[in-house]
C-alpha cells in the first residue's frame, strides 16, 4: 500500500537521538557516582539508580529489556565505583 511504508530516515534519526541521550545520561551518571565516591557520599549512589529506574520503569516490563537495563545499569555503577576507589586511593596517596 502507498503510504504504509515506515519511513526508516526518520526512524533512524529518533534512534540515534535517543541513543545519543542514553549516552549523555549514562555519562552523567558515572560522572556522579565517581563524585560521589570521592567525596564520601556513597548512600547517594542509590538516589541516582533509583532516578534512573524511575525514568525507565514502564518499560520494565519487557523482560528482555529489564535484563539488558539491570546488565548496563550494574556494570556502568561498577565501574564508576571502581573508578572512584582507585581516584580516592591516588588522591589520598598523594596527599599523603
Amino acid at each position: 500500500m502507498p503510504g504504509s511504508r515506515p519511513n526508516w530516515s526518520r526512524r533512524s534519526k529518533s534512534f540515534r537521538r535517543r541513543r545519543h541521550r542514553g549516552s549523555t545520561i549514562g555519562i552523567l551518571e558515572r560522572i556522579l557516582i565517581v563524585v560521589f565516591v570521592l567525596t564520601g557520599s556513597e548512600a547517594a549512589i542509590g538516589f541516582v539508580v533509583a532516578a534512573k529506574t524511575l525514568a525507565r520503569f514502564r518499560l520494565l516490563d519487557d523482560r528482555d529489556f529489564a535484563e539488558y537495563y539491570l546488565l548496563g545499569t550494574l556494570a556502568s555503577v561498577a565501574v564508576a565505583i571502581i573508578t572512584g576507589l582507585i581516584a580516592r586511593a591516588a588522591l589520598s596517596a598523594l596527599l599523603a
